[in-house]
């Protein structure tokens, strides 16, 4: 496939804005093509950075900073998915292929092992009081309701 010309942005045969997009979202010989590779791998790669820092204990903060970059880097990969969706010749195949369902997959198990790694520095004490099971370490009272779950007494 040739990329588009410079002067009309089309390729020849082309039909426009969505061959053009679907030329650069599979191209690697084009500096475009390349910038778009390279993005991807990047976002990847701070998506697995930030789950590794978040196995470990950081301040409000850092937590908070993360939070908000993996909220970014979420809505570019889904303006990315959207975008390929709509460049594609064959939508349906599209999004049976192999590759849109590996797209979506890492998203859903970095929010199961988040939930894991939360759960895992909670404390399993459940509420008498409304049920509500795991609560943080050092918690005397239940989130959800307010009731006493853990009361330490100094002395006898």
């Amino acid at each position: 496939m040739a990329p588009p010309d410079a002067v009309s942005g089309r390729r020849s045969g082309s039909t426009g804005f969505r061959s053009t997009l679907q030329f650069y979202l599979i191209d690697c010989s084009t500096l475009p093509g390349k910038l778009i590779d390279i993005l991807i791998i990047v976002l990847n790669l701070a998506v697995c950075a930030i789950l590794v820092v978040e196995t470990y204990p950081v301040s409000d903060g850092v937590c908070t900073f993360m939070w908000r970059a993996e909220i970014v880097i979420v809505a570019v990969f889904i303006v990315e998915y959207g975008v390929r969706l709509y460049a594609a010749r064959d939508r349906v195949k599209q999004v049976r292929d192999v590759y849109s369902v590996i797209d979506l997959i890492p998203w859903q198990i970095s929010r199961i092992v988040k939930e894991w790694i939360h759960i895992a520095r909670k404390r399993d004490i459940v509420c008498k009081r409304c049920g509500l099971r795991y609560h943080d370490e050092d918690a005397s009272h239940c989130k959800f309701c307010g009731h006493i779950i853990y009361q330490e007494y100094e002395g006898n």
